[in-house]
């Protein structure tokens, strides 16, 4: 048996039997791992409160080889954002970070940075206004993680660059298998290319150059926002098997529709 002491943030939990929590955390030495948690669930747990998903702890795991869930045997709470529930788009925005690590994420495969990016958006989530566009930042720095990149200069094409100018006209063309824009001169010959503005791609192309720590006063409009949260579900379609809209946003548009 292994004894893993790591940094973790949780992704998922369930309850198991009657005490006990059955918890997805991906973690920095060891990529995502399902683990049981005993008697998390119980009134005088000291480490219930922990576990909630976006939790950012330090656990020490038993390791298994051959067992698919493993055991917790300290949990310690290093940061909770358990407040966003207060902030409808700062709780969508963090759920959507652990929803789309969850989904994409490999067991046990390790990736530090995959997790410091994490780590650093939850944390620029608490700290910042510009909630919607942490998200997109973590998109795209997710794709170049996982080596399907965008890029937003060149036609990838005829290798020109895309003006996008606002006399170039209001919209522009994007292959989304080849991660990147085509020119007008291009794309009448191409096929099932995904219509953005020019606006939006340069907000894109924009976001691309940031980090973290200087994303706080990157604005968007709303229509830009909209325009870049469905380019993004249709570039990660065309990317990962089986990838589907972000449940957390999905939910997050429709309380804001019926307010």
């Amino acid at each position: 048996m292994l004894v893993v002491k790591t940094e973790a943030i949780v992704l998922r939990t369930i309850k198991f039997k009657e005490s006990s929590k059955i918890v997805t955390f991906y973690t920095k030495e060891l990529g995502r791992v399902g683990a049981i948690v005993k008697g998390a669930r119980r009134a005088n747990s000291k480490i219930g409160a922990a576990l909630e998903p976006m939790s950012h702890v330090q656990i020490v795991l038993y390791i298994k080889e051959g067992r698919e869930v493993q055991t917790v045997g300290q949990c310690a709470l290093l940061y909770s954002y358990h407040h966003f529930a207060a902030d409808l788009e700062k709780l969508s925005v963090g759920l959507s970070i652990i929803e789309l690590v969850y989904d994409i994420a490999h067991e046990q495969e390790q990736n530090i940075p995959l997790f410091e990016l994490m780590a650093d958006s939850l944390a620029t989530v608490n700290k910042t206004s510009a909630t919607t566009a942490i998200l997109f930042f973590f998109m795209l720095k997710l794709a170049e993680l996982l080596g399907f990149a965008p890029v937003f200069g060149n036609c990838h094409l005829c290798k020109k660059e895309i003006n996008r100018e606002p006399n170039a006209g209001k919209w522009l063309m994007f292959d989304l298998h080849k991660g990147s824009p085509v020119c007008e001169h291009c794309s009448p010959a191409q096929h099932g290319l995904f219509k953005i503005s020019a606006a939006a791609l340069n907000k894109l192309q924009q976001l691309s150059f940031k980090t973290t720590s200087d994303i706080g006063g990157f604005t968007l409009e709303q229509k830009e926002e909209h325009e870049i949260e469905e380019f993004f579900a249709r570039y990660f379609q065309s990317h990962v098997t089986g990838f589907k809209q972000l449940r957390s946003r999905k939910i997050y548009h429709t309380s804001n529709d019926t307010r």
